[in-house]
């Protein structure tokens, strides 16, 4: 594949980050990702996002990509303590001796996705995936170095993890009837990538999530679809935001506080492991605006992780409470389980 540059819009990053310094607290980035968002607005404008998900820039995507994250000291808090610290280190030239350890770790990371590689090849779920589902051209865009070898190409490791999700999601809602899909935290908007590849039919599609996540996902998905996304600066003084009349590919990508404009109704709401991320208040408050807009077919899709800190986060099972529908429960194995997920949790509306 060529190798495609993920286009820069500054005019677009600095009105999300405008809208950041406005939101109301409902709509702020929450305890766990505070810290995120700042680091990543910051090294988006010294790097840009072309190569979010590689090692070297990796601070962009840390925390919501598939990025080959080595070296902590790319995610220090910011403060004057920090930058002491790291001057410290430079001046006593103790960053080299932390470089060489950095070089070390990459190798050990090289050498794990070339195992992961191979086990993921001879495992069934793989072998069933690629053969049932499209997999898009491409996968690997944004520098991904975490990637299994396929018909001859690499293909994102990432992506095949969303569709063992989607797979399970698949059994309990009927995607080939659907012709609209809302999704909150869509990380980078792998998720919505698949969705489009696989589903012909659904041509309108609503992205949520906080900014700067929100700018490397749109940028993202403009790479592939060019026009047909829609970013903030196209709907940010409009009063209303709805699907445009015909069956054209439309993707919506808005911030949060936009979902109390949006005047239409989707098919499918998708949430994957941010939810319980979030303050109760906030996801109580962003479930009041999706079941304004969910059809009379619509189902919700929810998923999220066993290895849930109550320290930080809380039970996913709390989550279906805030919507008015009944849900059913299931589980299932991790496709990549590690030492600390091994299982997650799928609720679907009846």
């Amino acid at each position: 594949m060529p190798n495609v540059v993920i286009p820069e819009d500054r005019e677009l990053l600095d009105a999300m980050i405008a809208y950041l310094e406005h939101a109301s607290e409902l709509y702020q980035p929450g305890p766990y990702w505070v810290q995120h968002t700042k680091r990543s607005s910051r090294q988006i404008r010294k790097y840009g996002v072309n190569d979010f998900r590689g090692r070297w820039r990796n601070s962009i995507g840390a925390s919501f990509t598939d990025c080959a994250f080595v070296d902590h000291r790319r995610i220090l808090p910011f403060g004057l303590a920090t930058d002491i610290r790291l001057l410290v280190m430079k001046l006593l030239k103790f960053h080299k001796i932390f470089n060489n350890q950095v070089d070390l770790t990459f190798d050990y990371y090289q050498e794990l996705m070339h195992v992961m590689a191979l086990h993921l090849q001879n495992s069934e779920d793989f072998k069933r995936l690629v053969s049932q589902y499209k997999i898009p051209q491409d996968t690997t865009r944004g520098g991904c170095l975490a990637t299994c070898p396929l018909n001859g190409g690499e293909v994102a490791i990432l992506y095949l993890d969303k569709l063992y999700e989607h797979d399970i999601m698949a059994k309990y809602i009927n995607y080939a009837s659907a012709t609209s899909f809302f999704e909150i935290g869509g990380g980078f908007g792998a998720n919505v990538h698949l969705i489009i590849e696989n589903y012909p039919n659904i041509r309108k599609i609503v992205y949520l999530d906080i900014p700067p996540n929100l700018y490397v996902g749109t940028q993202y998905l403009k790479s592939f679809f060019g026009e047909s996304v829609v970013s903030y600066l196209q709907t940010k003084d409009k009063t209303s935001i709805s699907f445009s009349n015909n069956n054209d590919l439309e993707i919506l990508c808005i911030v949060p506080q936009q979902i109390e404009k949006l005047k239409l109704e989707v098919d499918i709401f998708h949430n994957a492991h941010s939810f319980v991320e979030m303050p109760k208040s906030v996801v109580q408050n962003y479930a009041k605006h999706i079941e304004k807009v969910l059809s009379d077919k619509a189902k919700v899709g929810l998923i999220s992780y066993d290895c849930f800190d109550l320290g930080t986060t809380f039970h996913p099972d709390v989550l279906t409470s805030f919507f008015s529908r009944k849900f059913e429960k299931h589980a299932a194995d991790c496709f990549i389980p590690s030492r600390r997920t091994k299982e997650q949790y799928f609720y679907v509306s009846r």
